[in-house]
């Protein structure tokens, strides 16, 4: 059952927290969707951290805010024994994510940053980190994605086709992402201020509608395997 309180649809995470909480706790005590409990929880410890970041630490907010995003889409590779690259899970996650978004939620969110969406992949700076692991990833599905432009997207939110609209700015993200995880910049530094600000903002949108999807219709569904399942006491 869909809860839309307005036009677009779109919860905030504090809303968001509170319609699960019952339904999480009424699947716990039945022991059904285990892991989506799991993944939906530690979204939201990432998101709730995210909100309490000031305008001098968008670095930090970023990074939590991609958590909270990779606690919904990351999985696990048992053979290899690392979690799934991103260019192979965030295309796979907004195609289930898709699947079941019956209330339009993806596409609400992509709307809502449109301006955002489309500034970043013009960006220049996001544009050559883009470019290049679009060629390491010729004939993927990410490849699409890592190659779209500014006016590749603004088709596709006017399409509504918010499969690979998220999934081509969630790459952006990750991208944007590595490169602080790595040191490859200076924390708060000039270059890359436009990228971190903007995906910051895009996040902000995209995460708590994916929550949204999830909990309202996905719930039932198989996300994959958990790259680090919650250990017994």
């Amino acid at each position: 059952m869909a809860t839309t309180p307005d036009d677009a649809g779109l919860l905030g995470p504090d809303t968001l927290r509170r319609l699960w909480k019952p339904r999480r706790d009424a699947y716990a005590e039945a022991h059904l969707y285990g892991e989506v409990r799991v993944r939906v929880h530690r979204a939201f410890t990432w998101l709730a951290s995210a909100e309490n970041r000031g305008p001098a630490e968008a670095d930090t907010r970023l990074m939590e805010l991609w958590s909270a995003s990779g606690a919904l889409f990351a999985t696990w590779d048992a053979a290899a024994g690392v979690p799934v690259p991103i260019e192979e899970s965030i295309p796979a996650f907004v195609s289930r994510l898709a699947s079941h978004d019956h209330d339009g939620m993806m596409a609400a969110a992509c709307r809502s940053v449109g301006t955002h969406l489309c500034a970043m992949t013009d960006d220049a700076y996001l544009g050559r980190l883009a470019a290049a692991r679009a060629r390491s990833s010729e004939g993927t599905s990410a490849e699409p994605l890592l190659s779209a432009t500014g006016g590749t997207m603004r088709d596709w939110i006017g399409e509504a086709d918010a499969e690979r609209a998220m999934g081509a700015a969630m790459l952006r993200v990750g991208l944007t992402v590595e490169q602080l995880s790595w040191g490859s910049a200076t924390y708060g530094g000039r270059q890359n201020r436009h990228a971190v600000k903007r995906c910051c903002i895009v996040m902000r949108a995209l995460v708590p509608a994916a929550i949204q999807v999830i909990t309202e219709h996905g719930y039932t569904d198989d996300w994959g395997p958990l790259c680090s399942p919650p250990r017994e006491a």
